[in-house]
This record gives structure tokens, C-alpha cells and sequence, in this order.
């Protein structure tokens, strides 16, 4: 036997009695964003029923998610309330992030973001409005954790 295979094999230093204290989960925060990748392409592939895939997919649903929460307030009540404005500058923002250059794949992202919005308002209200969602006791406000809502909203 060598010696790294002996100095591996002795006693260890923890005690038989003693227990393995459990670490807790950190409760998963806002999501960071993509990173910027100056020189490298993302393209979004897409199937026959429109859903993207390839690499990019996760990156692409993510960065719907982020910008649709940060550009659109939680005070307007539903989609068709978004202004026109609002929806060209999302989609020309997904545009240029993912090499999208068919014009009709417009409607599709538009309908992601509408459906990352919303669900985001479902999880703001049953989260911190009906409390009905469960949540750690030592978890911030939602203006503590998104700098795009105040604490006035």
C-alpha cells in the first residue's frame, strides 16, 4: 500500500455519533438575465408548431420572461392593454438578441411574452396578495427583489 492510499484510509476526524447538519435551500431569486455574448450568434430554430428548440431555446424563454416583466408594468390589467409601442419594442429587442429575421414569427414571440407576463402577475398576486402560495418566511417583497417594481406599485 502507498502512502496516499494509507493517509486516505484512516480514521476520519468526524465523530460516529455525530449527525450531518441539513443546509438549507436558498430560495430561488429573479431571474439574472442572459449574458451578453458580443460575436457569438444565437439563432433560435423553430418546429412545425412554432415552439422554439435547438440551443437556445432555454435562453430565448428566459430572456422573454425578463424583459416582458421588466418592460411591462403589473398595473395594467390584461394584454390587449399593453400599448403597441410596448409590443414593437419587445419584439424588436428579441429580434436583435436572436437573429429572428421572419417577420411572421412576430405574433409568436409577442404571445410568449404575453404568456411570461402573465404568469408572473398570477405569482406576484397568489404569492403576496392572497398569500396562498407558500413561501419561506424570510423572503424580500417583490420591490426588495425587482428593481422594475416599486414599492408604491
Amino acid at each position: 500500500m502507498d502512502e496516499d492510499q494509507h493517509a486516505n484510509s484512516g480514521p476520519s476526524n468526524k465523530s460516529p455519533n455525530q449527525v450531518p447538519q441539513k443546509q438549507k435551500k436558498k430560495p430561488r431569486g429573479p431571474t439574472k438575465g442572459i449574458k451578453s455574448m458580443p460575436g457569438v450568434p444565437r439563432i433560435i430554430e423553430w418546429d412545425h408548431l412554432d415552439r422554439p428548440t435547438g440551443k437556445w431555446a432555454t435562453d430565448y424563454k428566459n430572456h422573454i420572461g425578463e424583459i416582458s416583466r421588466a418592460k411591462v408594468s403589473i398595473l395594467i390589467r390584461t394584454w390587449e392593454d399593453v400599448s403597441q409601442g410596448i409590443k414593437d419594442t419587445l419584439w424588436e429587442d428579441v429580434k436583435r438578441e436572436f437573429h429572428i429575421t421572419d417577420e411572421t414569427k412576430k405574433e409568436v414571440v409577442l404571445k410568449s411574452c404575453d404568456k411570461r407576463w402573465r404568469e408572473f402577475k398570477s405569482r406576484l398576486t397568489t404569492g403576496w396578495i392572497w398569500g396562498t402560495r407558500k413561501r419561506p418566511k424570510d423572503e424580500k417583497m417583490p420591490y426588495d427583489l425587482y428593481s422594475y417594481i416599486t414599492k408604491d406599485i
